[in-house]
């Protein structure tokens, strides 16, 4: 840690005069170069306030999510070339966690390294477990089971790698899930996919 005051005299020296008082401003300055050795230390130290709270990202946040990678994969439909297939297939895919525009609620857990996480009113339990090198960088984690707008079951696992930089978050993402509606049943593979949010409720407009 610097030291901001001064040095004593070496042991025979010739007593040194007082100096005269420091002004105000002069002792503004004293303690300003005192605070920034002070922060400059603590930041060689490695320290970075954000990584103090894990409840920095607690909060309301719209969140896009959409598949990147044509490799995506669903079945339990008889036919892509049959028109009511693909509409059926159309449907299912829209009630997927992973596609579109939705609300989460974050809300840390003390003690669990955890979130409680609402999706759209359903509530499940996340991890967001921070890098090493970078606390903002985080590995996501959610599995639960998802019900559809439509009367659809998925029961799911999402991953994400997510950089959370205060009012937003991007990342990627894979996705998977095994489904029944109505007296259907497969899968849903996403391998690659990505995530933004933005901080609060989506616009009214």
């Amino acid at each position: 840690m610097p030291n901001c005051r001064p040095l004593p005299a070496a042991p025979g020296a010739a007593p040194q005069r007082r100096p005269p008082s420091p002004s105000v401003s002069a002792r503004g300055g004293v303690a300003a170069s005192c605070a920034l050795a002070f922060a400059f230390a603590f930041s060689l130290a490695g320290c970075d306030p954000d990584c103090v709270s894990p409840s920095r990202i607690d909060g309301e946040w719209t969140v896009q999510a959409r598949s990147t990678d044509d490799a995506w994969r669903v079945s339990g439909f008889n036919s892509d070339e049959d028109i009511a297939e693909r509409t059926a297939q159309g449907e299912l895919l829209s009630q997927v966690l992973a596609n579109g525009e939705r609300q989460w609620t974050l809300k840390y857990v003390p003690g669990n390294d955890a979130y409680n996480l609402t999706i759209d009113g359903q509530r499940f339990v996340a991890t967001a477990k921070p890098a090493s090198d970078n606390c903002n960088q985080l590995a996501l984690r959610v599995e639960g089971s998802w019900e559809g707008d439509e009367g659809s079951e998925h029961d799911f696992a999402l991953d994400g790698a997510l950089l959370w930089t205060g009012d937003d978050f991007a990342g990627t993402f894979s996705y998977s899930d095994a489904w029944t509606w109505d007296e259907r049943s497969g899968e849903v593979r996403l391998p690659a996919g990505e995530l933004l949010g933005s901080a609060g409720a989506p616009d009214a407009g």
